[in-house]
């Protein structure tokens, strides 16, 4: 009797341990939770006192606020949406239209290596060949692919490329001299001609993952070389 007596009080105590156990998850739980929906709350406030200051009208959902070394806030476009953005505007070679950026994206490639947007294959290739790289080609998908190479020595260039095309990364060129953007005020799409505004810039990149988006100079004006166009592609890949 006194042994049944003793194991009902264990198994009380345990059903009780576990309880506060329970209940302490919750609490914690609860706790974490209400924060989270706080710092939404706050950030939902911040954003909209800094869009009134600049008269922006445009959806919260696209912004995220970041915060200066001096502590100051402002506000842009978040990396995801704007490189969805800036994607989309490669698949259509002009300004996406906002209903239609997720199929758009739909469309983009997938696998790891150095992908070409179409309209810029011809000019990736003539600039290899410009920098007496003869050794690569682009499949009927769009990828860079290096042909049988049967040099036993090959220069650094070659072996960053292939260091690229066989990585786990996925690097998506477009040789327009121009992109497709969100405004940081409006959240309008817009065409960004950067190679007009600076024609001496070779590259405006994007990241999301390991992906990432290099849209190259056209150098329509021949204000760079072949040369420095290819080492300013190659000093994106990945040496880590």
């Amino acid at each position: 009797m006194k042994k049944k007596i003793i194991l009902l009080l264990i198994i009380i105590c345990m059903v009780i341990v576990t309880l506060v156990i329970f209940n302490k998850i919750n609490v914690t739980n609860k706790k974490k939770e209400n924060e989270e929906n706080s710092d939404i709350s706050n950030n939902v406030e911040i954003i909209e006192n800094i869009q009134k200051d600049i008269n922006s009208t445009a959806n919260t959902d696209l912004f995220e606020v970041v915060t200066e070394y001096d502590g100051k806030n402002f506000i842009r476009i978040k990396p995801d949406i704007q490189f969805n953005t800036v994607l989309a505007g490669i698949i259509k070679k002009d300004t996406p239209n906002e209903n239609e950026i997720n199929e758009l994206i739909k469309n983009a490639p997938t696998n790891t290596g150095i992908w070409i947007n179409d309209n810029s294959r011809e000019d990736f290739i003539n600039l290899l060949e410009s920098n007496n790289i003869n050794s690569f080609e682009i499949d009927e998908n769009g990828y860079l692919k290096e042909k049988n190479n049967k040099d036993n020595e090959l220069s650094n260039k070659v072996k960053i490329i292939n260091q690229m095309v066989n990585s786990d990364e996925l690097y998506i060129i477009d040789m327009s001299g121009k992109c497709y953007i969100r405004d940081d005020v409006s959240g309008e799409i817009l065409e960004y001609p950067f190679e007009e505004m600076d024609p001496y810039q070779l590259a405006e990149p994007y990241y999301n993952d390991n992906v990432i988006i290099l849209n190259i100079t056209s150098n329509k004006n021949n204000y760079l070389s072949n040369e420095e166009i290819l080492e300013g592609i190659l000093s994106f890949a990945n040496n880590d």
